[in-house]
């Protein structure tokens, strides 16, 4: 088992590396400061779009028919950034890991 204080550290490397990205969407930095962090779990980390602060990330991951410009910035270049990241704080290859796409964009001002 991971100690806690390991997931921490690939916590706040992986969201470092996501963040630092060129390609992260960035226009006012509400998405980058504001709406993105992480989360510890009992053995685990999440790091979260908050889509109550920024309620724009669909458009940003999905595209509009305007722009296509951040398409897939979390389900593919965000993804990809927390693996190499694991894989750089653990030294060793990641072969295996569990990726949830919990997206609820319904409205929950009922």
């Amino acid at each position: 088992m991971i100690k806690r204080s390991a997931i921490y550290v690939a916590m706040n490397n992986a969201l470092r590396d996501v963040k630092s990205d060129l390609t992260f969407p960035f226009r006012t930095g509400n998405l980058k400061f504001n709406a993105t962090y992480g989360v510890v779990n009992d053995n685990s980390f999440s790091i979260v779009f908050d889509g109550t602060i920024a309620p724009y990330i669909p458009f940003l991951e999905y595209g509009t028919i305007k722009s296509q410009k951040h398409v897939g910035f979390i389900s593919v270049r965000a993804r990809n950034q927390v693996i190499m990241s694991l894989s750089k704080t653990f030294n060793r290859k990641v072969v295996r890991y569990k990726v949830e796409n919990k997206i609820d964009w319904s409205n929950n001002n009922d």
